[in-house]
């Protein structure tokens, strides 16, 4: 998961440069679509070993539930950051950096972290 969102940050952050070159654009967007969709694959899974399998499911799906909350603030956002600055760098520069914060919270649970497993008791 770190690696899948290290590469999505490398790509978020540089895809502005790549718009000049269709081929390599077409290709940076098709690692973050399978990025994406290895999120997808790995998320269930790394719940399970994280919270267990008693709270992992329902953590899960409960954090499914944001999916939809993240699709439509997604161009929200990026409507506001064009409204205001009509620049797109800003926008791959935003998304890098939730990329970023995404990474920083994906390191917090990491399931060979000890503070996970102290919580993981918790839920249990």
């Amino acid at each position: 998961m770190l690696i899948i969102t290290l590469i999505e940050i490398i790509i978020a952050t540089s895809l502005y440069f790549a718009v000049n070159y269709s081929i390599i654009y077409v290709i940076c967007v098709l690692i973050i679509s399978a990025c994406i969709g290895g999120h997808f694959a790995i998320i269930s899974p790394q719940f399970n070993k994280t919270f267990g399998f008693g709270v992992g499911p329902e953590l899960y799906g409960i954090t499914g539930n944001f999916i939809g909350l993240a699709s439509l603030c997604g161009p929200l956002m990026t409507n506001f950051i064009l409204k205001t600055k009509k620049d797109f760098l800003l926008v791959f520069l935003v998304a890098g950096g939730l990329c970023f914060i995404k990474l920083f919270v994906t390191m917090i649970f990491n399931e060979d972290n000890k503070f996970v497993y102290k919580k993981k008791m918790i839920f249990a």
